[in-house]
């Protein structure tokens, strides 16, 4: 879906599994993904700012963000960070949709304040201030359910306020 402004490296997807999750790792190429590129997030000490995971490549520098989001929601089952700027960051239809102010990323605060945006039932999504969206799942398929939702917020031309999603600026 070209789901990026600068590169198909940019974002990352991820699945929760068992304690942990998989994430792709920095700078992977979405189109055409590569499995070796996706990483085994094991935890994540946040007194030490230390993630912990397994595979050949280091996960996204988004990981420390995704984790906390993760430990704080334990509903939320897969997540999709995309930089789709001229989509919905940058797009005027979309100025009062639900935003997170302009965070450094690779912060457990960004995560603090993701996992607080999260309302409503289902899958849903929220703007960070320059630097992309955040689509998140729930429950059992959600990693499915959230690429037929993304997909359908792709098709849309402005935004929907409705089934539980965000709809208001911060």
């Amino acid at each position: 879906y070209h789901l990026y402004h600068r590169s198909a490296s940019d974002g990352y997807f991820l699945v929760r599994r068992g304690d942990g999750f998989l994430i792709t790792a920095t700078k992977t190429y979405k189109d055409g993904l590569d499995l070796r590129r996706i990483s085994w997030v094991t935890g994540y000490d946040r007194v030490r700012n230390a993630i912990q995971y397994v595979g050949d490549f280091l996960p996204s520098s988004d990981a420390v963000e995704a984790a906390v989001l993760l430990e704080r929601r334990a509903d939320v089952t897969a997540v999709i960070h995309t930089h789709a700027s001229d989509r919905w960051t940058r797009n005027a239809a979309y100025a009062e949709w639900c935003r997170v102010p302009e965070m450094p990323y690779g912060e457990p605060a960004l995560g603090d304040v993701l996992s607080e945006q999260i309302t409503g039932e289902g899958e849903g999504f929220v703007i960070m201030e320059e630097h992309g969206e955040v689509f998140w799942g729930r429950g059992p398929a959600a990693d499915t359910r959230l690429l037929d939702f993304l997909a359908g917020c792709c098709e849309r031309s402005g935004p929907r306020k409705q089934d539980g999603l965000p709809g208001k600026a911060l």
